[in-house]
């Protein structure tokens, strides 16, 4: 059975804010100088008490992310007439002066190779030959072998393992680095730079160690340190392949080095080709063609990365590639070393040979040395104005700023004065009347002004725009925005703050300008939308100043794996306040789906986009039972049902990922309202709709089967909750002509006169 319990019946409940009606008078008639408030209806989702921090299941611990124990550090390479050894020692991640003693030969690998200095690449000299098997209609045929790059494990015959004891191990390598022919050649350098990277079954990192054979200064060689575990962690978390042990990208060069094929799809495993087109996947343009981007691994299981979306732009080589950091003083690479590889990677349908191959194009000037230099056409300078991303570089020519709001209170009209600036060019205010970033026709230009309340929890109620939507005003429409001498401007509300709001309300600024997308274009055509960062301010209704809606989830979080935050065409932008003001509890999309269900994706009436229940349903859609599908704009369906993130499901378990100031804690925020899935008979009316409670919202986001809904509904939670509020007196036909005052026609009677 649901519970219910009155209004501060226990510490930590999640009340709605009271509706004050005429309740329960002893006469029974309801004289408005006698009634009482009736008792709101309230609800206890007792999740907490299990899931409380520090509690039996407290949110942080089953959400912890699977981690290894074992830490180990390389101490010493001795070759002897090219016979390799390496002294090493196990210890435990938490306690890392106690060694681990006792493991085995056969849970410890070994990568060692070298950085030839003809290519500056990393070379293995462990390599294995791969024999094609998978039955696939997208495996290569008549390719029967390839050769890989590969480790070796300390059990290896020829190898000899010694356990030292103590957890002090030593192995040596089972070939003679003087003799490297099968299955092909590699000749030994000793003034190369050298690396042993090992792994350890459950270890947390790899160990590794650069090293020069013949003794000569490491600082003087050549490196190749061009992409960090840091970057790539910002949205893997933690990187770890082929089970789980490998993990440092140091480890992971050594093996995916050039000349290593998977036999099945005759592509390169090397990682500067296959992370760059694992990366952009569905756009890389031979999969935009038709094509597909596989590659098959352990026990020939086929890995098709065709369906990739990158969540970012791909152009934005430095999230990835940071020549400034320390640790990759050569991750500049990309634009001051090109290469034909690197480049291919993403250009994948570009040739550098003739005759060119079938579904490709030829490099704009002619074919090219596998081993040729591109700085000649392609200098540093010129690479990186390739990639830069034109409409953020255009961004940094405006800004967005609320200057001043006024007449908030309740039952007056906002008057707000703002302005759009130039921060290249000390501020200068942009003429929005006039000047062509702003007056750009067909939707190119758009700025919107949106006012909302409360900013506890918005629901906009009465704006006039609905379900739930805050006021919108459009600047750009003629004689909206009156000028200012300052070269701000100001517009008046045309809806007025509700006479019953209270708390505190926002204005935001968004929209877009619009600039030429190509500066060599047909001049005056500016039709490339601006993603300018929208800004948000608190305005006071009842309170003494503009109190801000609590911070859930940062924008910096987001961006580390969207580069730059931008939606609805490039109108919200990096602002997550903005966002909270539309999708919010009460609001769904019902306004943009077709009347008719039978003709949605998803055969429903509306679906919520509160953002606590939204959110966490597009990033878990590959984890769902059921996708979810939103409507936006032009009524458009968004189906999320093969959303894959970076780590899988330890993305969905880092609430920290998002999350600050512990907001995904139990109980949440007493201000926390319930969501609504269904707006009742009356699209204008929030009273009617039907809810699911908080914490059960945000939890069914991911946990959407059965069992967790029966779960959450024992504990409390509800699916179809309807807020208990008074309705006007009906004929019941009884001699005083009303019902009972305080009484609805959907009264959860326990409500009140339970135990």
């Amino acid at each position: 059975m649901i519970k219910t319990l009155l209004k501060y019946s226990g510490i930590g409940l999640i009340l709605f804010a009271a509706l004050f009606v005429n309740g329960c008078s002893s006469s029974g008639q309801g004289e408005a100088d006698t009634a009482a408030p009736l008792v709101e209806q309230s609800f206890s989702e007792d999740c907490a008490f299990c899931h409380g921090p520090g509690r039996i299941a407290a949110v942080d611990p089953s959400h912890a992310l699977e981690s290894g124990d074992l830490m180990g550090e390389i101490n010493d390479v001795a070759i002897d007439n090219g016979m390799v050894t390496v002294d090493f020692e196990l210890f435990n991640k938490d306690n890392p002066g106690v060694p681990v003693p006792g493991v085995a030969a056969n849970d410890i690998r070994f990568a060692l190779a070298k950085l030839n200095p003809t290519t500056g690449e990393w070379q293995s000299y462990i390599h294995q030959t791969e024999v094609k098997e998978a039955d696939d209609p997208g495996s290569v045929q008549g390719r029967n072998t390839r050769i890989q790059a590969t480790a070796e494990r300390a059990g290896t015959q020829g190898g000899t393992f010694t356990d030292l004891g103590n957890g002090n191990y030593s192995y040596q390598f089972s070939f003679d680095l003087n003799d490297v022919n099968d299955p092909i050649p590699v000749p030994f350098e000793p003034s190369a730079r050298h690396r042993i990277a090992m792994q350890v079954g459950g270890n947390v990192d790899n160990a590794f160690v650069d090293f020069v054979p013949d003794g000569s200064d490491l600082a003087q060689t050549e490196s190749r340190d061009i992409v960090s575990n840091a970057s790539c962690n910002e949205c893997h978390i933690k990187l770890g392949f082929h089970g789980g042990d490998r993990i440092a990208v140091q480890y992971c060069v050594s093996c995916h080095n050039p000349g290593s094929i998977d036999a099945n799809s005759n592509n390169s495993v090397d990682f500067t080709v296959m992370i760059h087109k694992i990366h952009r996947g569905a756009d890389l343009p031979s999969v935009e063609a038709g094509g597909e981007y596989a590659i098959w691994g352990f026990r020939n299981s086929k890995h098709d990365y065709s369906h990739v979306e990158y969540p970012q732009d791909i152009r934005n080589c430095t999230k990835c590639h940071d020549g400034s950091d320390a640790a990759t003083p050569d991750g500049d690479n990309w634009m001051t070393n090109p290469s034909i590889d690197a480049c291919q990677s993403c250009h994948d349908t570009t040739s550098f040979v003739t005759p060119v191959p079938d579904g490709m194009t030829l490099h704009t000037a002619g074919p090219r040395s596998p081993t040729g230099d591109c700085l000649p056409c392609h200098a540093p300078e010129s690479i990186a104005a390739s990639h830069r991303i034109p409409s953020q570089v255009a961004a940094e020519r405006f800004k967005y700023n609320i200057l001043n709001i006024q007449n908030t209170g309740p039952g007056q009209y906002p008057v707000v004065t703002f302005s759009v600036t130039d921060p290249t060019r000390g501020g200068i205010a942009y003429d929005i009347r006039s000047d062509p970033e702003f007056t750009a026709p067909a939707g190119a230009s758009r700025l919107a002004i949106l006012i909302g309340w409360e900013s506890d929890e918005f629901t906009n109620r009465d704006s006039g725009n609905n379900p739930a939507q805050p006021i919108s005003i459009n600047p750009l429409a003629e004689g909206v925005a009156q000028p200012n001498a300052d070269g701000s401007f100001t517009v008046v509300s045309p809806t007025p703050i509700p006479s019953y709001a209270s708390d505190s309300g926002a204005v935001a600024l968004e929209g877009h300008p619009a600039v030429p997308s190509d500066p060599e274009d047909e001049p005056g055509v500016f039709d490339l939308r601006v993603p300018v960062k929208s800004v948000v301010a608190f305005f006071p209704i009842t309170d003494a100043r503009g109190v801000a809606r609590r911070q859930v989830v940062a924008i910096e979080k987001c961006n580390e794996c969207h580069g730059t935050l931008s939606l609805h065409g490039n109108n919200r932008t990096d602002e997550i306040d903005i966002c909270v003001m539309c999708h919010n509890p009460n609001a769904t999309d019902i306004n943009r789906r077709p009347d008719d269900p039978t003709l949605t994706a998803d055969n429903r009436k509306e679906e919520t986009i509160d953002f606590k229940y939204m959110i966490h349903a597009i990033h878990a859609a590959g984890f769902r039972d059921d996708p979810i599908a939103v409507y936006g704009f032009g009524n458009r369906e968004h189906v999320f049902d093969e959303v894959g993130l970076p780590a899988g499901i330890d993305n969905l378990l880092n609430c920290q990922g998002c999350h600050v100031n512990e907001a995904f804690q139990l109980p949440p925020a007493r201000d926390v309202f319930a969501t609504t899935v269904d707006t009742g008979d009356d699209i204008n009316d929030p009273d009617d709709d039907i809810n699911i409670t908080p914490i059960s919202s945000a939890c069914s986001s991911c946990h959407d089967d059965i069992t967790a809904a029966t779960h959450m509904t024992k504990e409390g939670g509800s699916f179809n909750f309807v807020r208990f509020v008074a309705e006007e007196p009906e004929d019941t036909g009884g001699p005083a002509g009303v019902k009972p005052p305080g009484h609805t026609n959907r009264t959860d009677c326990a409500t009140c006169h339970g135990p």
